[in-house]
C-alpha cells in the first residue's frame, strides 16, 4: 500500500540516483580509451549536468516532505529503527547540500572530493535507511 509518506519517499530515491548516477557517466569518461566515445559522453555530460540543481532541488523539497510526513504521521519523534536511520540519513543530506552549494561557490578539487565522499556516505546510509524500513 502506497501512503503519501513512500510516495515521496520513493520519488525522493529518484531524483537522488538519478544525481548520483552522473558519477558513473564521468567515470566511464575518465576510463574509456576510445577519443570518439568519450567526446560523446563529455556531450552528454554537459547537457545532464545543467539538470544537477535542479534535480536536486526536486529532491530536497521531496525529502523534506518525507520526513515532515513521518513526523506528522507518527504524531513526533520514534525511538524505531526506520526513523533513526532516517533522521541519521537527513542529516547526512543537509551536510552534502552544503558541500554543494560549497562547491557551486569555488569549485576547488578539494570541494569537489568533499561533495563525492559525502555523496557516497549518504547512499550508504539511505541504502541502510531503506533496508530497515521493509
Amino acid at each position: 500500500m502506497f501512503t503519501a509518506i513512500s510516495v515521496f519517499g520513493y520519488l525522493a530515491l529518484i531524483a537522488v540516483l538519478l544525481n548520483f548516477s552522473m558519477y558513473f557517466l564521468f567515470l566511464w569518461i575518465k576510463k574509456s580509451r576510445n577519443k570518439v566515445r568519450r567526446k560523446q559522453l563529455a556531450s552528454i555530460a554537459r547537457k545532464w549536468m545543467k539538470t544537477h540543481r535542479p534535480v536536486a532541488l526536486i529532491a530536497t523539497l521531496l525529502i523534506f516532505n518525507h520526513g515532515l510526513s513521518v513526523l506528522i504521521y507518527s504524531k513526533g519523534f520514534s525511538t524505531s529503527i526506520p526513523f533513526i536511520t532516517g533522521a541519521v540519513t537527513g542529516v547526512v543530506f543537509l551536510i552534502l547540500l552544503v558541500t554543494g552549494i560549497f562547491r557551486n561557490q569555488k569549485a576547488t578539487g578539494k570541494r569537489r572530493r568533499s561533495h563525492l565522499l559525502m555523496a557516497f556516505i549518504f547512499i550508504i546510509i539511505l541504502s541502510l535507511h531503506i533496508i530497515t524500513t521493509f
